[in-house]
């Protein structure tokens, strides 16, 4: 995760967010995927709220979660969101639950498009195209 637009904090499995079997309750990922997502806004001048005020929006139109091991109550956690494409109308994050032992057990990834509040497509405001990760080089 170099050479990308990234957030990443620490936090825990808690409480409200387990189910009946003290394990993650599927959807709580998805706050985590959030949060990083509004803290990479906020890092880099233009804070959630901005949005509230424009006349477009981009909501989460995909979200494909892979769970790859459990997380129980209590568990400690870092999760690492960062950008990973950008194009004329939409972007991608990934969001990464990482566990104590450095492994991943939860990959979030989410695409937006943008879209006006009145309807219809909107282009990308160039800021967000702005942060773009570089493109890999082309082989010889």
């Amino acid at each position: 995760m170099t050479d990308r637009v990234t957030d990443r904090f620490p936090t825990f499995v808690q409480l409200g967010q387990v189910d009946a079997f003290r394990m993650i309750y599927w959807a709580s990922v998805v706050e985590w995927a959030e949060t990083g997502y509004e803290n990479i806004l906020r890092a880099v001048g233009h804070p959630i709220k901005e949005f509230l005020d424009a006349d477009w929006d981009t909501p989460v139109v995909q979200a494909i979660i892979d769970y790859r091991r459990p997380l129980r109550l209590g568990d400690a956690v870092e999760v690492a969101t960062e950008l990973v494409a950008v194009g004329n109308r939409s972007f991608r994050t990934e969001t990464r639950i990482i566990a104590a032992d450095g492994s991943v057990s939860v990959s979030i990834l989410r695409t937006m498009v943008a879209t006006r509040r009145d309807g219809g497509p909107a282009p990308l405001p160039d800021w967000i195209k702005a942060l773009a990760p570089p493109k890999a080089e082309e082989p010889a």
